[in-house]
């Protein structure tokens, strides 16, 4: 054989290696479907994305798909049932390997569909009940990170910023959600400050109602979701009912999530959406890289949170607040979120919820 004809042999040889590498790695990409209870458009669920392109933004071997259930608005039980079909559907014809999903339509999905599913591992987050854990004793293939109020945050920030003002009012719209988060609000140890009043409403006209009574019996206002706020048969804009408040309420109104800045809110003491995000991608990415088991991950609980503040607002409406400079320092206002870094995520620097043990049991 000629040289000429051992040259082009071996060149073909080479490329057919190469083309069916790299056939075969497009083929055998690890897979990883991403299911978002609500829609592209929220914040939280931005923030949420953010943290997943924290970890697979360098991550071109492994194959990312997004899909947005929507269901912040009120959905009639047809639009859940078809949604719920489609999506089955979609993850039974990709198969990914790793299903991610925030908040609990999505959680509940993917724990009824695919729970026990022998191929598919599933990663559960923005839980916002701990205690729903308990519901997947039973489910190896569950694990994940909870979200919970900071509460301990909350009290301690407040009362660096608040040295008179005690008392405090918390309101939220009615949902599934704020059920939820109401029991960490309700049954947390506030320290030196009063919880006078909790209350859930449905309309517009109810939450101002509410918040006039909140100036009566309070310091200090304390919102959490409110995106289902009816007026007549609309949803409210979640813009004008802040801004209502801003321009209604005789006392400040501190937000919990970093929506409420977003919306024009003057302060807020946030759940960290971002760690949300960024340690279900990164449970995933050890699923994938280590080929660890569910098993061997326990159930995590976040502790990271964000502050931020509309300073100059916050002190021409209400001059007695006192802002430490490391308060500031720390706070980001709203037009910076875009920037946010990534946090650092060490599970040994996280609360493990130990619930797989058999002892039913939440230990810190």
């Amino acid at each position: 054989m000629s040289i000429k004809n051992l040259t082009t042999l071996c060149t073909g040889l080479f490329l057919l290696i190469v083309f069916s590498f790299l056939a075969y790695q497009r083929v055998h990409k690890p897979r990883i479907f991403v299911l978002h209870s609500y829609n592209v458009n929220m914040p939280w669920v931005q923030s949420l994305n953010q943290g997943v392109r924290a970890v697979f933004g360098d991550k071109a071997y492994i194959s990312l798909r997004h899909y947005y259930m929507n269901t912040r608005q009120p959905n009639s039980k047809d639009y859940m049932e078809r949604v719920s079909k489609v999506i089955k559907s979609t993850i039974e014809a990709w198969r990914p390997d790793i299903l991610i999903a925030f908040d609990d339509d999505a959680q509940s999905l993917a724990v009824r569909e695919f729970g026990h599913s022998p191929s598919i591992k599933v990663i559960l987050a923005g839980i916002t009940d701990s205690r729903r854990w308990l519901e997947y004793d039973h489910t190896p293939n569950v694990t994940g990170i909870t979200e919970q109020i900071p509460v301990k945050a909350i009290r301690e920030i407040l009362s660096l910023m608040f040295r008179n003002q005690k008392r405090i009012y918390y309101l939220s719209d009615n949902s599934t959600v704020a059920k939820t988060l109401d029991k960490s609000i309700t049954k947390a140890d506030w320290g030196s400050f009063e919880l006078v009043a909790h209350k859930r409403v449905k309309t517009f006209d109810q939450w101002k109602a509410a918040v006039q009574e909140a100036e009566k019996k309070a310091d200090i206002l304390l919102v959490s979701v409110y995106y289902t706020i009816i007026d007549g048969n609309k949803q409210v804009n979640p813009r004008e009912l802040v801004r209502w408040m801003n321009e209604h309420s005789s006392i400040p109104v501190v937000g919990v999530y970093e929506a409420f800045i977003i919306d024009g809110g003057m302060l807020a003491i946030a759940i960290s959406s971002m760690e949300q995000g960024f340690t279900a991608a990164w449970l995933a990415l050890n699923i994938i890289e280590k080929k660890l088991t569910i098993q061997e991950i326990p159930l995590l609980h976040g502790k990271t949170f964000s502050l931020f503040m509309q300073k100059d607002m916050l002190l021409k409406r209400f001059p007695y607040v006192h802002i430490p400079v490391i308060l500031e320092a720390f706070s980001k206002s709203h037009w910076s979120l875009d920037t946010l870094s990534s946090p650092e995520l060490e599970i040994s620097g996280m609360e493990k919820l130990r619930l797989k043990t058999g002892k039913n049991e939440i230990i810190s």
